[in-house]
């Protein structure tokens, strides 16, 4: 009996390996054995700085750091890449902040690259577990409340484009444009709705109208996207100015910010900005572009005559 109870509970041996806290079944949530990543974070550590000096209010301040100081090599990428192959699922932001905390350790001896790196999978499955802990789970009320409260597909609502065009039409009534000019601004509506997405996810203090100006970065502007969307560079800035707006003046003048109000009478539009849209739309035709070129063409010849 006692043979039978011994088997079934020995006596801890001194120096014999626990037995593993993870079910051996489940495979560890990396992608890579931790030899082949110690061996690639050791190579790194050369390009790592002995000391990195925290950017306050960033929240992986020494990873902020380390973007900052890196030289001509991105050793900020790489260290990215180790740690996102220590843990699956885990943000590899916070496992890199993890490594830079401990770099010292790591030089001091006291601790070696396996060690270092499983400690890091550790911390980033802790923190994975609290985020679940913290997750709260929907009521069944509240499921069945909002699928019967599913409002129907608006099947009848128009576009951005066509919104767009519809109130332009209504406001510039004359004189008659081509169509390619309303096809134009119907694309340029989309493309500067998708910019203003953009801008909106940046959270640069500016309004999306504002930061999509001429006044902005070049791949900031809208200009630039029509301009690579229509090939023509007069006609992507006309259709940024009149959807956004000139650089330094008020939002009211944006196409798009009328489009945008609830109550879109176009009456209430100042005549001078109805001369200015217009213009604007009259340049983004091709052909009275091709004429206008002519005629200055034309003039230049001319008056180089009379010079002559």
């Amino acid at each position: 009996m006692s043979d039978r109870a011994n088997s079934i509970n020995p006596t801890p041996v001194l120096g014999a390996p626990r037995k593993p806290l993870d079910n051996p079944v489940r495979p560890k949530p990396t992608s890579r054995a931790d030899t082949d990543l110690a061996n690639d974070f050791e190579a790194l550590l050369p390009q790592l700085p002995s000391v990195l000096d925290p950017v306050a209010g960033e929240r992986y301040p020494l990873l902020a750091a380390l973007s900052r100081n890196e030289g001509p090599t991105s050793t900020t990428r790489q260290l990215l890449l180790v740690a996102a192959q220590i843990h699956d699922w885990a943000d590899e932001r916070r496992v890199a902040e993890y490594l830079l905390r401990h770099l010292d350790e790591l030089r001091g001896g006291r601790r070696t690259s396996p060690m270092l790196i499983s400690a890091a999978r550790c911390a980033a499955e802790m923190s994975l577990r609290r985020a679940h802990s913290r997750d709260v789970l929907t009521a069944n009320e509240t499921l069945e409340r909002r699928s019967a409260e599913r409002s129907r597909p608006l099947l009848d609502e128009p576009s951005v484009g066509e919104a767009v065009v519809a109130f332009a039409r209504r406001v510039l009534d004359e004189p008659p444009l081509p169509p390619i000019v309303w096809r134009r601004l119907d694309d340029a509506a989309v493309v500067a709705v998708e910019l203003a997405d953009e801008h909106t996810n940046r959270r640069n203090g500016l309004t999306s109208l504002e930061a999509m100006r001429s006044d902005a970065r070049p791949r900031a502007r809208l200009s630039t996207r029509l301009r690579n969307e229509f090939d023509d560079a007069v006609a992507g800035r006309s259709l940024a100015r009149l959807l956004t707006g000139s650089p330094g003046s008020a939002l009211d003048t944006a196409l798009l910010w009328w489009v945008a109000r609830a109550e879109r009478d176009p009456a209430s539009v100042p005549v001078p900005l109805r001369r200015r849209w217009a213009r604007d739309l009259a340049d983004a035709d091709p052909i009275a572009q091709g004429s206008r070129r002519h005629r200055r063409r034309a003039w230049r010849t001319a008056g180089a005559v009379a010079v002559a």
